[in-house]
């Protein structure tokens, strides 16, 4: 028999409110957070043994062993020899099939048009999928001169866009020297083709926590991106595009509004009472005028 454990609100979801009554929360199973709050630690902090992910996670050790040998269970983790935990196989099915999916889920879909209603301007959100980045959605500017919105679906030429240097910057390593190790072409004057300057733009990027194209891959337009992170994970990254002249002149606060806007998504990406595994975007600095 299954056990609603305390905290759970077994209100019904799709029964109206009455007059003056606040709509019931939704139903969260505290076993299942904290199973998720495991399988989670071991996937960021790396194999474990039981006694350490319990510490941790701050959940008692026998909960934590109860659970663990639950998810080893299911294939979403294995114990190996040495009481080690590490991911399953499972684990596999589901990052394959998240990879695969390259339509515009809401949780990016609402802060890519609170940026582009907060701004004016032409914006897009990218992310890794199958390996590689990809254009996920974008809405046009508001303003009769704005720049023409970027069609989803393959993305080229990542160094040269401030969402590609973004996602390759505070990315996997390998993915970032496979970019560097493919000749570059120089789509403008301003391009930078050189690997090694790359490399140290990509260093100020996640020192600074935003990345920035000016002029690089189109003349006459400037481009501004930042992360929307799960805790040191970048799930996609946001970005405005404009003319260089309304950047120059903009630039603080059109920055300030994306990363507003990245922060609020981050705040809602998870349902009520998950939210604590979120961290904010913290910036440390500017773009070199």
């Amino acid at each position: 028999m299954t056990t609603l454990e305390e905290g759970t609100n077994m209100s019904n979801p799709d029964q109206s409110p009455t007059p003056g009554e606040s709509r019931a929360a939704p139903t969260r199973i505290r076993s299942v957070e904290r199973a998720v709050s495991l399988l989670m630690n071991i996937a960021e902090q790396g194999p474990n043994t039981g006694k350490k992910v319990a510490e941790l996670t701050g959940l008692a050790q026998s909960t934590a062993h109860h659970l663990l040998n639950t998810l080893v269970q299911q294939g979403l983790l294995i114990k190996d020899a040495s009481a080690i935990y590490r991911l399953g196989p499972r684990i596999a099915l589901v990052s394959d099939a998240y990879s695969r999916d390259t339509t515009l889920p809401p949780y990016l879909d609402k802060p890519l048009q609170a940026l582009a209603e907060g701004t004016g301007e032409t914006s897009f959100v990218a992310s890794i999928r199958e390996g590689e980045i990809k254009l996920l959605g974008s809405v046009p500017g508001a303003g009769a001169v704005r720049v023409s919105t970027p069609t989803t679906g393959p993305y080229e030429h990542p160094t040269a866009r401030a969402s590609g240097k973004l996602l390759l910057a505070l990315g996997s390593s390998s993915r970032c020297d496979r970019t560097l190790r493919e000749p570059l072409q120089a789509l403008t004057p301003q391009t930078v083709t050189d690997p090694l300057q790359l490399r140290q733009e990509f260093a100020r990027i996640r020192e600074q926590g935003f990345a920035t194209d000016q002029e690089e891959f189109q003349v006459g337009v400037s481009c501004i991106s930042a992360p929307i992170k799960d805790g040191d994970t970048v799930v996609a990254a946001l970005a405005v595009s404009m003319p260089s002249q309304r950047m120059r002149d903009q630039f603080d606060e059109i920055l300030g509004v994306l990363l507003g806007v990245c922060r609020e998504a981050q705040a809602e990406f998870y349902p009520s009472g998950v939210s604590e595994m979120v961290s904010s975007v913290t910036v440390t600095g500017r773009r070199d005028d």
